[in-house]
């Protein structure tokens, strides 16, 4: 399963996908400076394309082949319902949600999985909708969501998070 990770952050995906076999990272895309290092330290290999907003994705697809996931969790910040929270949803950070979809579009990759804050479910302007309907027009209609909390995972701490994951046509049983 060879994956783009976008907004990679440290890369919580490779780390939980290194003991599956087949599970192959061809490309990170993170902009923050720490983040970015820690991803040159454990995955010399890997490149990061750095800014998002900037990348060619023909141009990766041309370099590294076809991709069959992409996998990652637009910012979060202006879906969250935490205290100081302004939701100003795709109005802030979070409008890069549409770099995710923009992703998926020249990809087309054969499996996606996005996660974010369970805030995105109820903001004004219905974000979790028309990324829903946004990815139906690409031809995910394959399509299933959860709310998860890592507690319940092995991890020692609260933290629900939304998943979708979508397959390309009909009939992959993403749900």
């Amino acid at each position: 399963m060879r994956y783009i990770s976008l907004f990679s952050g440290i890369e919580a995906a490779s780390v939980a996908w290194r003991d599956l076999d087949g599970f192959e990272p061809v490309a990170f895309c993170e902009i923050d400076k720490f983040p970015s290092a820690v991803l040159a330290h454990r995955f010399p290999d890997v490149p990061n394309l750095g800014d998002i907003t900037k990348v060619n994705w023909k141009e990766v697809l041309e370099e590294h082949g076809a991709i069959d996931l992409v996998v990652g969790g637009s910012p979060c910040q202006s879906f969250s319902i935490s205290a100081g929270a302004n939701r100003n949803s795709l109005d802030g950070k979070s409008r890069l949600m549409f770099e995710y979809i923009r992703a998926l579009a020249e990809i087309r990759p054969r499996w996606f999985l996005w996660e974010n804050v369970p805030g995105v479910l109820n903001t004004r302007d219905n974000a979790f909708s028309q990324l829903l309907g946004e990815v139906q027009k690409l031809g995910y209609h394959s399509i299933g969501w959860r709310v998860l909390d890592a507690q319940f995972f092995g991890v020692a701490q609260r933290r629900r998070r939304v998943f979708l994951v979508g397959y390309l046509g009909a009939g992959g049983g993403a749900a």
